[in-house]
């Protein structure tokens, strides 16, 4: 049982575009998944990135998230669900006025292991410095391919 506002092992973990918590990592599940809680402000979201080693899964808790997969752009508001297979190429960002919040599941897991080493070393309120973040991403098999939605405007 993981309590609201709270992560697994730990509280949350801040990344540039996220507060994130570990709601189950693959140390519990053997590996099999892990599932985070992402709160995303305002006009916020990753850049355009690919996972080599994990399908990912959003699932809209609150707020209005604009996903591009593989090109394709869509909308998602509360209940609505976005599946991403490994390799594929996605972002998000959330246009809502508020914070969004998301269910994310990874499959196999492992995936937190990279926003938690991440979450240790950027400064959440400075864009992020690529000379630390991209060996990190490639360490977990995450390429980062492009801006984020913001950066476009």
């Amino acid at each position: 049982m993981v309590e609201p506002g709270t992560g697994h092992h730990e509280g949350v973990l801040n990344i540039v575009w996220d507060r994130v918590y570990v709601k189950l990592d693959a140390a519990t599940t053997d590996g099999a998944f892990g599932v985070l809680e992402c709160l995303t402000e305002p006009l916020a979201g990753p850049p355009l990135h690919r996972h080599l080693n994990e399908d990912e899964s959003f699932y809209v808790l609150e707020g209005r998230i604009r996903f591009e997969i593989d090109g394709q752009e869509f909308v998602g508001e509360s209940g609505s669900f976005a599946y991403v297979p490994r390799g594929a190429m996605h972002r998000f960002q959330n246009i809502g006025n508020s914070v969004s919040r998301m269910l994310v599941m990874v499959t196999p897991g492992g995936l937190e292991e990279f926003f938690r080493e991440l979450s240790g070393v950027i400064d959440p309120t400075l864009p992020p410095d690529s000379e630390i973040a991209d060996p990190i991403a490639r360490k977990y098999g995450v390429e980062i391919l492009g801006p984020t939605f913001a950066d476009e405007c």
